[in-house]
């Protein structure tokens, strides 16, 4: 100390010395004898806290982690001061590695299991113990799982009196998850996918993210899909057609209240007027009698198909006796 102070003082009467040339001899001489002082002290034994990289070994092609793990460990350590300055502050020091033979039954790791591990890794300094008591783990088995994307074609926000007029195509049709086996499995197979547009009047053609997943230890092998289909304008149509019975009793038989129903359906735009009389079929099933109000169901059994969501206007008619 007394050798730094008298340096200190003499650097401080330097400052008054009125000849540049002077003074420029001052500077060099104070940056030699701090660069001296700094090297003599790293020739000395120190011991501080030291954060050193680490790395986990194990099969991750078969496990995960479902903890994050840590990247680091403190180490209480000693040496010269060369040799803890180069693992401090230097770049490029090797992590230590420690490998766990058995993920799914290890836990925990405890800091006097890791020492020798650290102590023979770490050469040129000397380890004295490990600050973190216990560093926990936890792992899962990684599994993958397919599943189907779908659109909802019935919640579909199409405009009014539009229909989809083609099979949707979804580009992928599915997608693939992995991650822990805790988490995968409880994915369901098939996925359906929201469209945000409203009143859809044309063909759709719009490729849409897959956020389904937020969890950052699931991944999946796709993040978009493509959906089209093609959208047409309907109208809806009319038609009174002869009802045909079925199973009616030979004897004693109710009678129809008339012999013809009017039957509803829709068509594309293109299509109005198309449809004919004979292009329909309507029963009343004896077997769909209810005796509590002496009704019968109506059914359409066979229609033109470019006809769509054919139903009768009044699907239930009440029977008649003599």
């Amino acid at each position: 100390m007394e050798q730094v102070k008298s340096i200190l003082i003499w650097v401080v009467r330097s400052f008054f010395i009125s000849r540049r040339s002077d003074l420029k001899v001052v500077i060099l001489c104070f940056v030699a004898a701090t660069t001296f002082w700094f090297l003599n002290a790293l020739n000395k034994d120190y011991s501080t806290r030291l954060l050193y990289p680490v790395r986990f070994i194990y099969d991750d092609s078969t496990y995960i982690a479902t903890r994050p793990l840590p990247d680091k460990i403190a180490l209480n350590v000693s040496g010269y001061g060369w040799n803890l300055l180069r693992k401090s502050f230097l770049p490029g020091a090797n992590p230590l590695q420690f490998t766990i033979s058995a993920p799914m039954r290890t836990h925990y790791l405890t800091g006097i299991t890791m020492l020798p591990t650290v102590t023979e890794q770490l050469e040129e300094i000397r380890v004295n113990y490990i600050l973190d008591d216990t560093l926990f783990v936890d792992f899962d088995r990684r599994v993958s799982k397919q599943i189907q994307l779908k659109v909802d074609s019935v919640n579909l926000g199409l405009a009014e009196n539009h229909r989809i007029t083609s099979p949707i195509s979804l580009e992928p049709s599915s997608i693939t998850f992995e991650g822990p086996a805790s988490l995968i499995n409880k994915l369901p197979n098939e996925i359906y996918i929201d469209l945000p547009t409203q009143d859809i009047d044309e063909e759709y053609n719009e490729t849409l993210p897959l956020d389904y997943i937020q969890n950052s230890l699931i991944t999946s092998d796709v993040s978009r899909v493509r959906v089209r289909f093609a959208v047409s304008p309907f109208v809806r149509e009319v038609q009174r057609v002869p009802v045909q019975t079925v199973n009616f009793p030979q004897k004693n038989s109710p009678a129809m209240p008339a012999p013809e129903a009017e039957i509803q359906y829709w068509v594309r735009q293109e299509d109005a007027n198309k449809a004919r009389l004979q292009d329909f079929r309507v029963i009343a099933n004896y077997d769909t009698y209810n005796p509590k109000d002496s009704t019968v169901r109506l059914v359409v059994i066979m229609r033109p198909g470019f006809a769509r969501e054919v139903t009768p206007l009044i699907p239930v008619i009440k029977l008649q006796y003599e």
